[in-house]
């Protein structure tokens, strides 16, 4: 009797064994899935581009370069780290977060882009196998390098800045001479308006009776003596985190009352942090399947 038991507990034991395998062999990615990013940037050769992507935690490939629009993109070593062992930004039930950095300076802008901007919404990825995938990224735009020799106090210059690690941050400026603001207008605006909400204010030198007013709300234009200020706020929708990748300018323009064109930016750059929730909605959106 007791025998019989043993071979029904060891019986049972190899079915839950052989459940479970199956189960996770059946959340197993097919291949890696890329986050959509929505990000601006410039081909600055300090300027850096990172990828976010979902892989399974049985993945040990590492990423070695991207082919973007027919240009080669090399990334980045990652001394600090085994050179044939990715490194987990997160861990999760079935896969894990990685990312993987290509410096601009890696692509010749100034051959092949000098005068427009780069725009894109996939990637070719490959692998350190030599395996590659065509991925889906959202949306990336890059600019042309920027001429940064601009001398002398700005029209609307920035005095303070903040932001946290929930994507909330917000930009101060001053006006050094009267002038106009005639827009405010930032990128990717269909796909980041139920994730971030940006208001605008303008106070006298000493930011009294100051009221938030949604970007969309703005009536133009928009009048600042010399000393007045302007502050741009950014505060995310959501009580989590946002999925997504997203670094952008907001750019003020405007004239002075010299009826010189001005442009000031306010940067915004947010780098993803997911739950199991987000992990799961990404791969059902992106393969159509559970991910838990």
């Amino acid at each position: 009797m007791k025998e019989r038991y043993f071979w029904l507990a060891l019986a049972l034991i190899g079915i839950s064994w052989i459940t479970n395998s199956v189960y996770a062999q059946s959340k197993q990615l097919k291949e890696p899935i890329f986050l959509d990013h929505y990000i601006e940037t410039t081909a600055d050769d300090y300027n850096n581009l990172t990828f976010y992507y979902l892989a399974n935690k049985n993945d040990q490939r590492h990423l070695n370069y991207f082919t973007i629009n027919g240009l080669s993109a090399y990334a980045e070593n990652e001394f600090i780290y085994l050179p044939d062992t990715p490194y987990n930004l997160q861990t999760f039930t079935h896969h894990v977060l990685r990312s993987k950095t290509i410096n601009l300076s890696s692509i010749d802008f100034d051959y092949h882009y000098p005068d427009e901007d780069l725009i894109f919404s996939d990637v070719f990825a490959v692998f350190s196998d030599s395996t590659g995938i065509n991925a889906a990224i959202g949306e990336v735009v890059i600019h042309p390098k920027e001429d940064n020799s601009i001398s002398g106090d700005l029209p609307l210059m920035s005095t303070s800045s903040s932001m946290d690690t929930s994507g909330n941050s917000n930009y101060r400026y001053v006006a050094t001479e009267p002038l106009t603001i005639e827009a405010i207008s930032y990128p990717f605006y269909e796909n980041l308006i139920e994730h971030i909400s940006i208001t605008s204010n303008r106070s006298g030198r000493s930011d009294s009776n100051s009221t938030d007013v949604n970007l969309e709300d703005i009536v133009y234009p928009i009048y600042l003596d010399k000393g007045q200020t302007l502050r741009i706020n950014f505060k995310t929708r959501e009580e989590k985190y946002i999925q997504n990748p997203i670094a952008f300018f907001l750019e003020i323009s405007g004239t002075t009352k010299q009826e010189k064109a001005f442009t000031t930016s306010a940067w915004y750059n947010y780098q993803p942090y997911l739950t199991q929730s987000d992990v799961n909605s990404i791969i059902q959106a992106k393969t159509r399947r559970d991910a838990d």
